[in-house]
C-alpha cells in the first residue's frame, strides 16, 4: 500500500491498560525466583519463558525446560542438583534454592544474584560458545531510530483503556472498539505501548474495522467488554500487536495501514 505524505505516527502510542487479563503460564511460580530470571546479555531483560528458547515463552524448551518435563513440571530436588545448563552451577543455585529445600508459596533462600539455569553462562557473565548459536543478545531500540515519527506532518495520536479491574480467571480476552481519526486519510506507520501493569498483561491486539460495513454505534465504543477472542465479527484485520518484550513497531517506508476517509474508520483492541 502505497503512503501518503499525510500519516499517522504511533497509534498505539500510549496504551495504558491497567490489569485487564492474566495469562502468564503458571509454571514460573513453580520454580523458584520463576518471575525474575534475568536475561543473559540483556540488561534489565527477564526471560519470562525459564524452560524455553524464546524468552517470551513457548516452542521449543532449552535443556533445563526439557528437564523441568522430565521432572514431571515440578521442582524436585533431583532437578534443582541438576546442573541444566552445564556451566557448573546447579539449578537450585542458579535459582536462589542452593539447598533445595523450596516450596511453591514459599520465599526462596535467596532473591539476588539469580541467574538462567538453562543458558551457560561463564564466571564473567559471558555466554558459552555452546549457548550463543540461539541466545539473542542484540538489544531492540524501540521506536528510537524511527525516522517517521520525527516528520512534521505525522500525525500522533493515543489510545487508552480505562482502568479495568483484574478478573478472578486464568485467562480473559476484552476488547474495546474505538474511532479513528477520519477527517483524512492517513496510513499507520509505526506503534508503541505502554502498560501500566505487566504482570497481568500478555498479548494486545489492534484490528481494523471493515470500513464497506456498518460502523459500531457510538453507545458501544470506548467500552471494555469481555469478547473472546473477537471484538466483533467485521473487526477482523489485525493492523497491530504487542507481547512480552516488544518495544513497539515502525514500519518507516512507503507503506502502511491506511486509515481514514478511504480507509479504516474504527478499529478494535483486544487485550489478554
Amino acid at each position: 500500500m502505497q503512503c501518503r505524505r499525510t500519516r499517522i505516527g504511533t497509534l498505539l502510542k500510549t496504551l495504558v491498560c491497567v490489569g485487564i487479563a492474566t495469562a502468564y503460564p503458571n509454571f514460573k511460580d513453580i520454580i523458584p525466583n520463576g518471575n525474575g530470571v534475568p536475561h543473559p546479555c540483556k540488561a534489565n531483560y527477564v526471560w519470562h519463558g525459564v524452560g524455553h528458547n524464546n524468552p517470551l515463552g513457548g516452542g521449543s524448551r532449552n535443556q533445563f525446560g526439557l528437564d523441568f518435563k522430565a521432572a514431571g513440571t515440578s521442582w524436585t530436588p533431583e532437578l534443582c542438583r541438576k546442573d541444566s545448563d552445564g556451566d557448573g552451577r546447579t539449578n537450585g543455585e542458579e535459582l536462589g534454592d542452593p539447598e533445595c529445600i523450596w516450596k511453591q508459596g514459599d520465599f526462596p533462600s535467596r532473591l539476588t544474584d539469580i541467574t538462567h539455569p538453562g543458558v551457560c553462562t561463564l564466571s564473567d557473565g559471558s555466554v558459552c560458545d555452546a549457548d550463543k548459536g540461539w541466545v539473542d543478545c542484540q538489544v531492540e531500540d524501540g521506536l528510537k531510530n524511527c525516522d517517521v515519527i520525527k516528520e512534521p506532518d505525522t500525525l500522533n495520536t493515543t489510545i487508552r483503556f480505562p482502568e479495568t479491574a483484574v478478573p478472578a480467571e486464568e485467562t480473559t480476552y476484552s476488547c474495546m472498539i474505538f474511532n479513528l481519526p477520519s477527517d483524512q486519510d492517513y496510513h499507520l506507520m509505526a506503534y508503541e505501548p505502554y502498560i501500566d501493569n505487566e504482570m497481568v498483561m500478555h498479548h494486545i491486539i489492534i484490528y481494523g474495522c471493515d470500513p464497506n460495513e456498518d460502523p459500531v454505534p457510538d453507545e458501544q465504543l470506548n467500552t471494555v467488554t469481555k469478547c473472546g477472542m473477537s471484538a466483533a465479527s467485521n473487526c477482523n484485520q489485525m493492523i497491530g500487536l504487542w507481547a512480552v518484550g516488544f518495544t513497539g513497531y515502525c514500519i518507516d517506508g512507503p507503506m502502511g495501514f491506511r486509515i481514514g476517509q478511504s480507509g479504516f474508520k474504527q478499529a478494535a483492541l483486544e487485550v489478554w
